[in-house]
Protein backbone atom coordinates (compact mmCIF):
# COMPACT_ATOMS: atom_id res chain seq x y z
CA UNK A 1 0.00 0.00 0.00
CA UNK A 2 2.80 2.42 0.74
CA UNK A 3 4.49 1.51 -2.47
CA UNK A 4 1.77 2.52 -4.33
CA UNK A 5 1.09 5.46 -2.70
CA UNK A 6 4.50 6.56 -2.99
CA UNK A 7 4.67 6.33 -6.83
CA UNK A 8 0.93 8.09 -7.10
CA UNK A 9 2.54 10.62 -5.22
CA UNK A 10 5.87 10.58 -7.48
CA UNK A 11 3.35 10.94 -10.61
CA UNK A 12 1.64 13.92 -9.01
CA UNK A 13 4.53 15.68 -8.43
CA UNK A 14 5.91 14.91 -11.91
CA UNK A 15 2.69 15.80 -13.92
CA UNK A 16 2.38 18.80 -11.67
CA UNK A 17 6.10 20.42 -12.00
CA UNK A 18 5.21 19.74 -16.22
CA UNK A 19 1.97 21.69 -15.63
CA UNK A 20 3.86 24.23 -14.15
CA UNK A 21 6.70 24.21 -16.98
CA UNK A 22 4.62 24.41 -19.88
CA UNK A 23 2.05 27.18 -18.39
CA UNK A 24 5.54 29.03 -16.99
CA UNK A 25 6.52 28.69 -20.62
CA UNK A 26 3.43 29.83 -22.34
CA UNK A 27 2.75 32.88 -20.22
CA UNK A 28 5.88 34.34 -21.52
CA UNK A 29 6.03 35.68 -24.96
CA UNK A 30 9.77 34.82 -26.59
CA UNK A 31 8.98 37.03 -29.61
CA UNK A 32 8.99 40.32 -27.81
CA UNK A 33 12.69 39.59 -27.20
CA UNK A 34 13.40 39.90 -30.95
CA UNK A 35 12.79 43.07 -30.99
CA UNK A 36 15.87 44.11 -28.27
CA UNK A 37 18.46 42.81 -30.37
CA UNK A 38 21.52 45.05 -31.81
CA UNK A 39 20.20 47.56 -34.12
CA UNK A 40 23.18 50.11 -35.07
CA UNK A 41 24.91 52.22 -37.65
CA UNK A 42 28.50 53.08 -36.78
CA UNK A 43 31.41 54.38 -38.07
CA UNK A 44 35.11 53.51 -36.85
CA UNK A 45 39.00 54.22 -37.21
CA UNK A 46 40.85 50.93 -38.17
CA UNK A 47 44.34 50.47 -37.85
CA UNK A 48 46.97 47.76 -37.97
CA UNK A 49 50.59 47.44 -39.16
CA UNK A 50 49.64 47.98 -42.83
CA UNK A 51 47.84 51.36 -41.86
CA UNK A 52 44.99 53.55 -41.00
CA UNK A 53 41.30 52.89 -42.32
CA UNK A 54 37.70 53.84 -42.15
CA UNK A 55 35.73 51.14 -41.04
CA UNK A 56 31.61 51.00 -41.26
CA UNK A 57 29.64 48.25 -39.68
CA UNK A 58 25.46 48.13 -39.38
CA UNK A 59 23.51 45.89 -37.81
CA UNK A 60 19.56 45.21 -37.19
CA UNK A 61 16.77 42.62 -37.94
CA UNK A 62 16.84 40.64 -40.97
CA UNK A 63 14.19 38.54 -42.77
CA UNK A 64 12.57 35.62 -40.89
CA UNK A 65 13.98 36.10 -37.31
CA UNK A 66 17.82 36.65 -38.43
CA UNK A 67 20.27 39.46 -37.06
CA UNK A 68 22.22 41.01 -39.97
CA UNK A 69 25.80 42.72 -39.86
CA UNK A 70 26.63 44.17 -42.87
CA UNK A 71 31.18 45.40 -42.81
CA UNK A 72 32.77 47.49 -45.05
CA UNK A 73 36.85 49.08 -44.86
CA UNK A 74 37.43 51.80 -47.04
CA UNK A 75 41.08 53.52 -47.43
CA UNK A 76 41.21 56.75 -45.44
CA UNK A 77 39.59 59.08 -48.06
CA UNK A 78 36.82 56.48 -48.31
CA UNK A 79 36.98 56.07 -51.83
CA UNK A 80 37.65 52.49 -51.93
CA UNK A 81 35.83 49.38 -50.39
CA UNK A 82 39.17 47.00 -49.64
CA UNK A 83 37.15 44.62 -47.86
CA UNK A 84 33.46 43.98 -46.85
CA UNK A 85 31.24 41.32 -45.15
CA UNK A 86 27.67 39.99 -44.49
CA UNK A 87 27.11 37.69 -41.64
CA UNK A 88 23.23 36.32 -40.92
CA UNK A 89 22.70 34.61 -37.91
CA UNK A 90 19.06 33.14 -37.21
CA UNK A 91 17.34 33.95 -34.04
CA UNK A 92 16.32 31.63 -31.70
CA UNK A 93 15.83 30.08 -28.60
CA UNK A 94 17.48 27.44 -26.42
CA UNK A 95 16.30 26.66 -22.75
CA UNK A 96 14.51 30.22 -23.04
CA UNK A 97 17.82 32.24 -24.01
CA UNK A 98 18.06 33.94 -26.92
CA UNK A 99 20.57 33.08 -29.58
CA UNK A 100 22.25 34.14 -32.67
CA UNK A 101 23.26 31.04 -34.65
CA UNK A 102 25.48 31.33 -37.81
CA UNK A 103 23.67 30.20 -40.45
CA UNK A 104 25.28 32.30 -43.88
CA UNK A 105 27.95 34.99 -44.48
CA UNK A 106 29.84 36.45 -47.53
CA UNK A 107 33.21 37.86 -47.32
CA UNK A 108 35.44 39.68 -49.83
CA UNK A 109 38.66 40.98 -49.51
CA UNK A 110 40.76 42.97 -52.11
CA UNK A 111 44.62 42.15 -52.48
CA UNK A 112 46.62 44.42 -55.08
CA UNK A 113 42.90 44.98 -57.13
CA UNK A 114 42.46 41.43 -56.68
CA UNK A 115 39.28 39.99 -55.03
CA UNK A 116 38.73 36.76 -53.20
CA UNK A 117 35.80 35.96 -51.48
CA UNK A 118 35.02 33.37 -49.02
CA UNK A 119 31.16 31.95 -48.71
CA UNK A 120 29.82 30.01 -45.85
CA UNK A 121 26.72 27.87 -45.56
CA UNK A 122 26.25 26.52 -41.67
CA UNK A 123 23.47 23.19 -41.63
CA UNK A 124 23.24 22.90 -37.71
CA UNK A 125 20.81 19.60 -38.63
CA UNK A 126 23.74 17.82 -41.06
CA UNK A 127 26.30 19.35 -38.25
CA UNK A 128 28.23 20.59 -41.10
CA UNK A 129 29.61 23.87 -42.63
CA UNK A 130 29.73 24.22 -46.28
CA UNK A 131 32.91 26.91 -47.78
CA UNK A 132 33.14 28.09 -50.55
CA UNK A 133 36.32 29.82 -52.00
CA UNK A 134 36.86 32.04 -55.45
CA UNK A 135 39.99 33.39 -56.53
CA UNK A 136 42.77 34.45 -58.61
CA UNK A 137 44.98 31.79 -56.75
CA UNK A 138 44.37 27.97 -57.70
CA UNK A 139 44.70 27.23 -53.99
CA UNK A 140 42.26 29.32 -52.84
CA UNK A 141 39.48 27.89 -54.77
CA UNK A 142 36.66 25.51 -54.92
CA UNK A 143 34.18 23.92 -52.31
CA UNK A 144 34.74 22.07 -49.24
CA UNK A 145 32.62 20.29 -46.10
CA UNK A 146 33.52 20.79 -42.63
CA UNK A 147 31.72 18.72 -39.86
CA UNK A 148 30.95 21.41 -36.86
CA UNK A 149 32.71 20.65 -33.70
CA UNK A 150 30.02 20.22 -31.34
CA UNK A 151 26.08 21.73 -32.12
CA UNK A 152 25.21 22.28 -28.76
CA UNK A 153 28.09 24.97 -28.08
CA UNK A 154 27.57 28.67 -28.98
CA UNK A 155 28.83 29.23 -32.59
CA UNK A 156 29.32 33.13 -33.63
CA UNK A 157 31.03 34.47 -36.67
CA UNK A 158 34.25 36.63 -35.60
CA UNK A 159 32.74 40.09 -36.56
CA UNK A 160 29.54 39.69 -34.31
CA UNK A 161 31.25 38.21 -31.24
CA UNK A 162 30.08 40.85 -28.67
CA UNK A 163 26.62 41.38 -30.71
CA UNK A 164 25.68 37.26 -30.15
CA UNK A 165 26.68 38.07 -26.60
CA UNK A 166 24.53 40.91 -26.31
CA UNK A 167 21.37 38.78 -27.63
CA UNK A 168 21.95 36.16 -25.60
CA UNK A 169 22.23 38.56 -22.44
CA UNK A 170 25.62 36.98 -21.22
CA UNK A 171 26.92 40.90 -21.40
CA UNK A 172 24.60 42.32 -19.38
CA UNK A 173 24.65 39.25 -16.61
CA UNK A 174 28.10 39.47 -16.42
CA UNK A 175 28.16 43.12 -16.07
CA UNK A 176 25.57 42.71 -13.14
CA UNK A 177 27.69 40.10 -11.49
CA UNK A 178 31.03 41.71 -12.29
CA UNK A 179 32.41 38.05 -13.43
CA UNK A 180 31.04 35.68 -15.66
CA UNK A 181 32.64 33.37 -19.41
CA UNK A 182 31.07 32.54 -22.28
CA UNK A 183 32.43 29.16 -24.01
CA UNK A 184 31.98 29.90 -27.74
CA UNK A 185 33.15 28.29 -31.26
CA UNK A 186 33.80 31.22 -33.33
CA UNK A 187 33.54 31.04 -37.34
CA UNK A 188 36.09 33.20 -39.22
CA UNK A 189 34.09 34.48 -41.92
CA UNK A 190 37.10 35.74 -43.82
CA UNK A 191 38.43 32.27 -43.61
CA UNK A 192 41.42 31.81 -45.02
CA UNK A 193 42.54 35.39 -45.83
CA UNK A 194 42.35 36.55 -42.08
CA UNK A 195 45.26 33.99 -41.36
CA UNK A 196 46.99 35.23 -44.12
CA UNK A 197 46.76 38.71 -43.03
CA UNK A 198 47.37 38.55 -39.21
CA UNK A 199 49.91 36.42 -37.88
CA UNK A 200 49.87 33.30 -35.40
CA UNK A 201 46.18 32.21 -36.23
CA UNK A 202 44.57 29.03 -36.56
CA UNK A 203 44.86 27.63 -39.83
CA UNK A 204 41.11 26.95 -39.61
CA UNK A 205 37.69 27.81 -40.07
CA UNK A 206 36.51 26.90 -36.61
CA UNK A 207 38.00 28.09 -32.49
CA UNK A 208 37.47 26.93 -29.73
CA UNK A 209 37.49 30.33 -27.53
CA UNK A 210 36.02 31.91 -24.43
CA UNK A 211 34.96 35.28 -23.76
CA UNK A 212 35.10 36.85 -20.14
CA UNK A 213 34.28 39.38 -18.29
CA UNK A 214 37.22 41.54 -17.62
CA UNK A 215 36.41 43.95 -15.27
CA UNK A 216 35.81 47.93 -15.69
CA UNK A 217 37.97 51.15 -15.97
CA UNK A 218 38.35 54.54 -14.80
CA UNK A 219 36.18 56.23 -17.00
CA UNK A 220 33.07 53.47 -16.26
CA UNK A 221 33.90 51.75 -19.74
CA UNK A 222 33.18 47.52 -19.26
CA UNK A 223 35.68 45.44 -20.80
CA UNK A 224 35.96 41.72 -22.11
CA UNK A 225 38.45 39.69 -23.32
CA UNK A 226 38.09 36.81 -25.92
CA UNK A 227 40.33 33.97 -25.67
CA UNK A 228 41.66 32.03 -28.67
CA UNK A 229 44.32 30.23 -27.27
CA UNK A 230 47.16 31.76 -29.19
CA UNK A 231 45.24 35.33 -28.81
CA UNK A 232 43.39 37.87 -27.05
CA UNK A 233 40.89 40.71 -27.84
CA UNK A 234 39.94 43.44 -25.45
CA UNK A 235 36.55 45.48 -26.07
CA UNK A 236 35.05 47.92 -24.53
CA UNK A 237 31.33 47.44 -24.45
CA UNK A 238 28.63 49.67 -25.93
CA UNK A 239 25.43 49.22 -23.33
CA UNK A 240 22.61 51.21 -25.36
CA UNK A 241 23.51 49.91 -29.02
CA UNK A 242 24.59 46.28 -27.88
CA UNK A 243 27.78 45.67 -29.78
CA UNK A 244 31.64 47.15 -28.62
CA UNK A 245 33.01 51.17 -29.58
CA UNK A 246 37.10 50.06 -28.73
CA UNK A 247 38.84 47.18 -29.79
CA UNK A 248 42.38 46.33 -28.72
CA UNK A 249 44.19 43.06 -30.31
CA UNK A 250 47.79 43.69 -28.74
CA UNK A 251 49.57 40.83 -31.00
CA UNK A 252 48.36 41.82 -33.83
CA UNK A 253 48.52 45.71 -33.64
CA UNK A 254 45.13 46.19 -34.30
CA UNK A 255 43.20 49.00 -33.02
CA UNK A 256 39.36 49.76 -33.80
CA UNK A 257 37.75 52.94 -32.28
CA UNK A 258 34.22 54.52 -32.91
CA UNK A 259 34.53 57.81 -34.40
Amino acid sequence: MMMLYSKILKNFIKNSLLLILIIGCSSKNPIQNYTKIPRYSKNYQLVDKSGTFFLHREAGNGKNKTFLLKSKVFNTDRTKVLEESVMVSKLGFYKNIMMARPIKSLYNVWFESKKYQTKTDIIPSKKLLNLKLKSPEEQWNGKKEIKLINTNLTYCYFSEVIDCAFISGFIKKAIELENGSMNLVVVWEGFPYIQEQYLNLPKKILTKSVLSYDGKNKTGEYRFSLDLGSQKILYFVDIKKGTFNKLFWVSQGLTIIEI
